[in-house]
């Protein structure tokens, strides 16, 4: 079964994914609350829940470089979380993410 997601907090664009494709992709790199797959056609972010104690979908990168840049640059998986976690701290306090609600 196919699903259609359409993203419009950070870019307008259209996703075609497979549901539950995240299943048949294998972890490269885990960095706690954060692991990151890799499936066939793109990577994946996932959050662990803590009182769930299970992982859950948190992201659908749109290219290897991206997966990559997220795995080097921890600020920048925190950015893209929908929790919205502080994240690149300077010397005045936080800098927001200017697209949250």
């Amino acid at each position: 079964m196919w699903t259609l997601i359409l993203s419009m907090k950070r870019t307008t664009k259209l996703i075609m994914t497979k549901k539950n494709s995240s299943k048949n992709a294998s972890v490269i790199h885990e960095r706690y609350p954060y692991r990151f797959l890799e499936g066939t056609e793109r990577g994946y972010i996932e959050k662990y829940n803590v009182s769930t104690k299970r992982w859950a979908h948190m992201y659908e990168c749109d290219s290897r470089m991206q997966l990559l840049t997220a795995m080097e640059d921890i600020n920048y998986c925190r950015w893209l979380d929908p929790e919205n976690p502080p994240c690149y701290n300077n010397a005045n306090g936080v800098i927001k993410n200017p697209y949250a609600d």
